[in-house]
C-alpha cells in the first residue's frame, strides 16, 4: 500500500501556508514548489519533534528526505531561501480569504497521482519534485529560466534520486496528522519581514 511519508505530508503543510499567505483559493503545484524549497530549511530535530507521537519514519528517513532535495536543488543551481522568496515575489497574489483547508488543484491532484505512482511504498518530497519537473507548470518553468537554473541538470538529478530506496519505516500504519504545524507560521511571517530564522 502506497502512503505519503512524513517529510511529504510536513511539505503539503506548507505548501497550504504557502497558498493562503499568497490569497490562493487552491494549492498549486507552484505552491508545493514552495513547500519543497522551505523542507530543505528546517531542522531534522523541528521536523521529528512534530511527528514525535505519530511519526511514521525514522529520523534516518527524514534527514534523507532533506538530503535527496539538497541534492536536487544544487545540481539545478537552486538555493532554497532566495530562490522561495523570489518565486512569492513572482506568483501572483490573490486577495481570497478561503476559511478551514485548502484544497489542492486539479493540477496538483495530478502531480500526486504521478508521485504515487512512482513510488515503490511511501511517497517522499523527492518524488513529488520529480513529478512536478516532469510536468512542470508554464510559470514555473519561465520563473526557473528567469533565475537560471539548470533545468536539465535539475530533472535529471530529481529522477535520480527518486529511484532510490528509502530508509526503513516505523510502521506499517499510515496516520496523517490534522492541523497546523506549530511554530512554521510564525517562522513563515519572520521571513518574510526579513529576520533569520
Amino acid at each position: 500500500m502506497i502512503r505519503h511519508s512524513d517529510s511529504l505530508i510536513l511539505v503539503w503543510k506548507i505548501a497550504e501556508l504557502e497558498a493562503r499567505n499568497l490569497g490562493s483559493r487552491e494549492i498549486e503545484p507552484a505552491h508545493f514548489f514552495l513547500g519543497l524549497l522551505k523542507k530543505v530549511d528546517l531542522s531534522i530535530g523541528f521536523v521529528a519533534d512534530y511527528f514525535k507521537n505519530g511519526r511514521q519514519d525514522s529520523i534516518e528517513q527524514l534527514a534523507k528526505d532533506v538530503s535527496e532535495l539538497k541534492s536536487a536543488f544544487s545540481a539545478g543551481k537552486i538555493e532554497s531561501t532566495p530562490t522561495r522568496r523570489q518565486l512569492r515575489s513572482f506568483l501572483h497574489t490573490g486577495h481570497d480569504s478561503t476559511e478551514g483547508r485548502l484544497r489542492r488543484s486539479i493540477q496538483s491532484r495530478e502531480l500526486f497521482r504521478s508521485a504515487e505512482s512512482s513510488a515503490k511504498s511511501a511517497v517522499r518530497p523527492i518524488h513529488l519534485l520529480a513529478s512536478l519537473l516532469g510536468q512542470v507548470p508554464k510559470e514555473l518553468r519561465e520563473f526557473l529560466e528567469n533565475i537560471g537554473a539548470d533545468q536539465k541538470a535539475f530533472i535529471a538529478a530529481a529522477d535520480r534520486l527518486a529511484k532510490e530506496p528509502g530508509v526503513e519505516t516505523r510502521s506499517k500504519i499510515f496516520l496523517r496528522k490534522t492541523g497546523n504545524v506549530p511554530g512554521l507560521e510564525a517562522e513563515l511571517k519572520r521571513m518574510r519581514n526579513g529576520h533569520k530564522h
